[in-house]
């Protein structure tokens, strides 16, 4: 519960204002960790796969922005690296 507590902010911001998307990708990673140790702690999500599972999770975000926007092409980078 404290790694969505430390994401709401963020997702609060973004939600009173849409032009700061880029509040999303910290909300989204603080989320996605926090849904890992559910996960883990329900027997749902095996030792062998925690690594991939956040690198995955971390990249998922970049790859949204950039199909968001495909002019903004940077986020291919670090989603890349991630994915990979």
């Amino acid at each position: 519960y404290v790694l969505a507590a430390i994401a709401l902010p963020f997702l609060v911001a973004f939600l009173r204002d849409r032009s700061r998307w880029g509040l999303l990708i910290p909300a989204y990673v603080l989320l996605a960790v926090g849904v890992m140790v559910v996960l883990i702690e329900g027997g749902l999500l095996s030792d062998l796969l925690i690594p991939a599972y956040v690198l995955f999770a971390i990249a998922i975000p970049f790859f949204v922005v950039y199909a968001r926007d495909p002019k903004q092409w940077w986020p291919l980078i670090p989603g890349g690296i991630l994915a990979v």
